[in-house]
């Protein structure tokens, strides 16, 4: 699981303890659109690790194993009495207009709200 240690995405669990947040990118890679993308963190990233060329250029899909680990993390939640915060999008912009629609959709689930508790 990609655990992180970005504080915001910290959470308690159900006995009060503090437990790490994690990441989650459905894909990496996005287009620079203003001046406040000069100093992308996650363009800096990807340069470094030589994974996706940044800009106008294709984007690199993540793994299947990938887009399962926020199922992973809300059963996690379930189990532990807690809800688990998630950064989705770190290193992409989930709004990216050149994203082909049907890498949003992986299977018929939002995924953006999964910590939401069932009725």
């Amino acid at each position: 699981m990609a655990e992180t240690k970005i504080e915001w995405t910290a959470w308690r669990d159900g006995r009060g303890a503090m437990r790490p947040g994690y990441t989650f990118n459905p894909w990496i890679g996005c287009t620079k659109i203003s001046a406040g993308c000069d100093n992308c963190y996650a363009e800096t990233w990807a340069q470094r690790f030589g994974d996706v060329q940044w800009g106008n250029h294709d984007r690199k899909r993540t793994s299947t194993g990938n887009w399962r680990k926020p199922y992973q993390w809300a059963k996690l939640g379930r189990e532990s009495g807690g809800r688990p915060k998630v950064f989705c999008g770190s290193l992409c912009d989930v709004f990216d207009n050149q994203v082909p629609v049907l890498w949003r959709q992986p299977e018929p689930t939002n995924i953006i709200s999964m910590d939401r508790k069932r009725s």
